[in-house]
């Protein structure tokens, strides 16, 4: 039997290294495709968390929207009804003109000045306070 001459040192060096070169490229190959399937998983991730915050953010804009409409309907309300009142304040003429009784803008006539409080027990004169929680001396 004749065995195959042996491979030459050149040689066999030139295959070690290509096939030291072939495992090289495997392994980077696998590294790379750990590396993708790393990054997908992050992006998908990410893309439903950029997704939530798009969702919140449009049902903030909704109701910032339906919010300023209310205020906005709710301003131009106060408005027509501070331009009535100032147009009914005008319209009542000033008190003692003559013309005719004094009445509030709404329409309610407007009732005298209530008298002061008298105190019980003290006679009437003197002033000094009497009546406001001050002692009067005699």
């Amino acid at each position: 039997k004749s065995h195959p001459p042996p491979p030459c040192r050149l040689c066999w060096d030139n295959l070690r290294g290509a096939m030291s070169n072939d495992l090289q490229r495997i392994q980077s190959a696998s590294a790379l495709r750990t590396w993708e399937e790393g990054r997908a998983k992050r992006f998908n991730a990410w893309r439903d968390a950029v997704g939530g915050l798009v969702v919140g953010l449009r049902g903030a804009l909704r109701c910032g929207a339906a919010h300023s409409r209310e205020l906005d309907a709710f301003l131009r309300h106060r408005s027509a009804a501070d331009r009535a009142y100032a147009a009914a304040l005008l319209a009542v003429p000033a008190q003692g003109s003559g013309d005719r009784p004094a009445e509030s803008p709404l329409g309610v006539p407007d009732a005298p000045a209530p008298a002061p409080p008298k105190t019980p027990g003290r006679s009437g004169g003197g002033g000094g306070g009497a009546g406001l929680g001050h002692r009067v001396r005699p």
